[in-house]
């Protein structure tokens, strides 16, 4: 049913003089209750409403019948203002009403009833009901009332107030919700007894996002993007999205964060609370849409399609702090602050990047450039923005600034880009592209050398073995330091050990205790002689170690 039919139709419900039972039927969370809250709003704050007040009625949580007639009474509000919350001055006004009513017979209900209080306040119910005339009342969460209520009963009350009362009584209902399918049979007996127009709620994505969405600009664009990529109506989501976002508003943000926050924020919102696998949000956090090509398995996950449909190509650390907030419901904003300032780096740092290509272009695509031109602009970019030249491509620049015959040049630019970028020498050794095919500059080569003369690994033993356990596995470096220790240090690595993993680090280090492989047969062979010597130091001690194989094996007699 279309939207644009279903606003009008509450609209005329709204301002005619008829009394009559309205029933507004949907899906959960395309919003129905959001819609009418919002017409009634505007409708009752021009005073077109065709009754004195309203009362909002949610049966949610009410467990009796006559917890639902009280309710009625107790959120009573006049319909210029239909949205605000009933206090203690909304409810003292009605009874004022009712109290006017009955003043002229308290006499004779106080000789009737005397300190019977009880009995009083079962009167004053039954007197406020009474007083409940000539008003708008809106039942909503029918599907969701207590076990005690009955669905027929609250069907007939709405006809009662209808009919006996002169009321509007509109029911906001997702009826394919209900637990017992007896009370969905009931419903349905009732129905058309007691309802007088029924409309259904169904807002195609851009609907919902017109009624419900009030952030503009970028992010408006990039959620109505996913929603309809992913055909999603769920005004709910659509409202959580927009919370999310919000919070994340931290300071004035450019249009390019602006639509990262909205993209993501929308995919993981969808994900959290629009599809049944729930393993789909923890998917998007490794999500990359080049990950799932030879996983078959992977790829034929819905969410998987949906995500891709939806534009989002991968996660980052921004990302994976904005899916945090949708799953927590709030923002780690100095967190976020932090992933924000790194990735402003990253983007500057592209950007260098780009104009240094622009000089390695210049050479690439004339055959009219002057060498000494080239060199000028290369030696200047690498001293200019070395934080954004790769070592491998710095390499290379060094190369071709060499075979130019420009050594003086290449000297003056490398010595100015390593002081710049302060490597470790570890980076270095490890960087593959930099000596891919034995083509780093020598230059890189010194450097690696220089900085390996004067570099002290500080590293604590006892971290190393804990993190090793940990990981499963060892680097070439860890296995270095390790042999440089002799047995007494040894011994206090391993006492640094102790606590609830003691004995898996044990278990671990008995992997090199007797190896006979020549890069840890060093370090296997000092680190049992340090078991030995622990092992003096009780008995209790030495069966401990005996029990993990830690000490040689006794002479077999």
């Amino acid at each position: 049913m279309s939207t644009e039919y279903v606003i009008a139709e509450i609209e005329r419900f709204l301002t005619s003089d008829e009394n009559a039972v309205l029933c507004i039927s949907g899906a959960w969370g395309v919003g129905k209750t959001f819609t009418w809250r919002k017409i009634v709003q505007e409708i009752g704050s021009d005073k077109k409403i065709k009754a004195e007040s309203y009362s909002y009625v949610s049966l949610f949580g009410l467990k009796t019948y006559e917890e639902v007639k009280r309710e009625i009474f107790r959120k009573t509000v006049s319909t210029t203002e239909p949205l605000r919350k009933s206090d203690e001055e909304t409810v003292s006004g009605q009874l004022s009403k009712v109290f006017d009513g009955i003043k002229g017979n308290l006499g004779a209900f106080g000789a009737v009833f005397g300190n019977k209080g009880s009995a009083v306040s079962s009167l004053l119910e039954e007197l406020s009901f009474a007083a409940i005339r000539n008003r708008l009342i809106c039942f909503d969460d029918l599907e969701r009332a207590g076990a005690d209520i009955s669905i027929k009963d609250v069907l007939g009350l709405a006809h009662y107030l209808n009919e006996e009362r002169d009321c509007k009584v509109v029911i906001l209902l997702n009826d394919d919700k209900f637990d017992d399918e007896q009370d969905h049979n009931a419903f349905r007996e009732q129905f058309e007894k007691v309802v007088h127009s029924n409309v259904v709620f169904a807002p195609s994505p851009d609907e919902a996002l017109g009624i419900a969405l009030e952030v503009d600009g970028v992010a408006r664009e990039q959620i109505r993007k996913v929603m309809k990529a992913v055909s999603c109506n769920n005004i709910r989501i659509i409202k959580k999205i927009e919370r999310i976002y919000n919070l994340c508003l931290i300071e004035d943000h450019p249009d390019h964060e602006k639509r990262q926050f909205a993209h993501t924020i929308a995919v993981a919102a969808y994900l959290r609370f629009g599809v049944s696998d729930t393993g789909a949000l923890q998917g998007l956090r490794s999500f990359n849409t080049f990950s799932f090509v030879n996983d078959g398995e992977e790829q034929e996950k819905d969410w998987v399609q949906q995500v891709k449909a939806a534009g989002y190509l991968a996660t980052d650390d921004v990302d994976l702090l904005l899916i945090d907030a949708v799953e927590k419901g709030y923002v780690e904003e100095a967190k976020l602050e932090r992933a924000l300032e790194d990735s402003r780096k990253h983007r500057i740092l592209h950007g260098l990047e780009n104009e240094f290509s622009k000089a390695w272009e210049s050479f690439h695509s004339n055959l009219r450039h002057e060498p000494a031109d080239i060199v000028s602009t290369l030696s200047e970019a690498m001293k200019s923005m070395p934080e954004a030249i790769s070592p491998s491509n710095a390499s290379g620049t060094l190369n071709l600034m060499d075979e130019l015959g420009f050594e003086d040049a290449a000297n003056d630019a490398a010595k100015v880009y390593f002081a710049e970028r302060d490597f470790d020498f570890r980076q270095l050794e490890d960087d593959h592209f930099l000596w891919l095919e034995g083509r780093a500059n020598p230059r890189f080569q010194a450097e690696v050398d220089r900085l390996k003369d004067t570099f002290v690994d500080n590293r604590r033993p006892s971290d190393i073995i804990k993190k090793m356990t940990e990981d499963s596995g060892w680097g070439r470096r860890d296995i270095q330091l390790l042999n440089t220790l002799n047995v007494q240090q040894l011994v206090t690595m391993i006492d640094e050990l102790e606590g609830e993993d003691l004995t898996r680090n044990l278990r671990f280090l008995r992997t090199f205790v007797g190896s006979q492989d020549d890069q840890y047969q060093p370090f296997g062979e000092r680190l049992q002689a340090a078991f030995v010597e622990i092992s003096h130091r009780s008995p209790s001690v030495e069966k401990k170690l005996r029990a993990e194989r830690l000490l040689p094996r006794e002479d077999a007699n």
